[in-house]
């Protein structure tokens, strides 16, 4: 199988596999399976991205997010993924200094107008509650093929990888809010 190769059996977890066969599933290539596999399917009404949640979790992303100096803050207005993304690409473009400060503290609403910018390039509709979850790829079509978009939720899953490219633009989703 292409995604136990380089595991060993006892230390596969059916998150590693759920995650592998969403990379696969999401590069339109295939695998080969020898064996069975039996996986119990639950439907859930996803969320959309941006839209607030009451739920509790036992650790507390939100304060580790902010507290965390790897993580650039994102306002909490819908926009969140493409901020996240204007904010990641600036990063990956290795935009420094004064400029750097001004897109990361959205001065002047830099990220908020480059977030609506990007938002009609990659025909996306941002309603109340945010973006939907299929809208990554739309992103992704807009910034293909330089960079690779790529979605990680806690702890360490992969949510979303776009198309292969020299750059990558990760972004940091937790309880329906990305950050970059």
């Amino acid at each position: 199988m292409k995604f136990l190769c380089h595991l060993e059996k006892l230390k596969t977890t059916i998150e590693a596999l759920l995650n592998e066969i969403i990379k696969v599933s999401q590069s339109k290539k295939e695998f080969l399976m020898s064996g069975l596999i039996e996986v119990d399917v639950i439907h859930v009404r996803a969320t959309q991205i941006g839209e607030s949640s009451s739920k509790y979790s036992i650790i507390d992303v939100n304060k580790w997010r902010r507290d965390s100096k790897k993580l650039v803050q994102i306002a909490k207005d819908g926009y969140c993924v493409a901020r996240s993304i204007i904010v990641s690409k600036a990063y990956e473009d290795g935009i420094r200094g004064l400029e750097w400060r001004r897109i990361r503290s959205d001065t002047n609403k830099i990220q908020y107008k480059k977030a609506v910018e990007l938002c009609k390039l990659a025909k996306v509709t941002v309603g109340n509650h945010g973006v939907k979850h299929e809208d990554f790829d739309r992103f992704q079509a807009v910034l293909s093929p330089n960079y690779q978009l790529i979605v990680v939720t806690p702890p360490k899953n992969y949510h979303y990888i776009g198309s292969e490219a020299e750059k990558k633009l990760y972004l940091f989703l937790s309880e329906n809010h990305c950050s970059a």
